[in-house]
């Protein structure tokens, strides 16, 4: 995963520095939404129960749930064919499990972004806190493609389509003690895979 994502990063550099376009800088904010279900979890806890058990669980495969997410951004389009985006906001990961992003998202567009309706290529990344808890921090990546559309010379709405990474650490529950306290998780990993479809509007 890491291997791909220097590899994208390195294209969308080259892409950049191609010389296409010499567009002014822009300011620009905006909000993005979408539907965001997860298709695969993996996850795997070891604790120690209270009355002095150690319990390993292990699970993986296809687990369909529905989630979505709001962000807010901001940030600068430039040379007519990139921006970069910083966003926050809430998101779901799984049943029951919503955090708090924070992400920096790369936009490489094919047309002049400021000026024409075209394709984009995305990248995103950022880490997100649940219930804004520093001990249960998840870490997130995002690759995709989108369309964007001019409304006005101020104004755009762009459709994103995304597959997702996220690993988080939650807390195992038990299920005869129910959740464990975090003073008793050994090791706890989980990782989702999620295919997102949503709009970004911006101003």
């Amino acid at each position: 995963m890491r291997k791909r994502g220097i590899a994208f990063t390195a294209l969308l550099l080259c892409l950049c520095t191609t010389g296409w376009g010499k567009g002014p800088v822009r300011l620009r904010y905006g909000l993005d939404w979408g539907y965001s279900p997860m298709l695969y979890k993996a996850s795997t806890a070891t604790y120690c129960t209270q009355v002095g058990y150690r319990v390993t669980e292990s699970t993986q495969g296809y687990d369909y749930y529905t989630n979505a997410y709001l962000t807010l951004g901001a940030g600068v389009e430039f040379l007519g064919h990139c921006a970069i985006y910083l966003k926050t906001g809430c998101m779901g990961l799984y049943k029951d499990y919503r955090v708090n992003p924070i992400l920096a998202e790369f936009r490489y567009f094919f047309r002049d972004c400021t000026l024409e309706d075209g394709a984009f290529l995305c990248m995103e990344g950022g880490v997100a806190l649940h219930k804004l808890n520093f001990e249960d921090k998840t870490s997130l990546g995002n690759l995709g493609f989108g369309f964007r559309h001019i409304l006005s010379s101020h104004t755009s709405l762009d459709f994103v389509a995304k597959a997702g990474l996220s690993v988080c650490s939650p807390l195992p529950n038990d299920r005869y003690e129910g959740v464990i306290a975090r003073d008793k998780v050994i090791f706890s990993k989980s990782e989702q895979l999620s295919l997102s479809l949503g709009f970004s509007l911006y101003f």
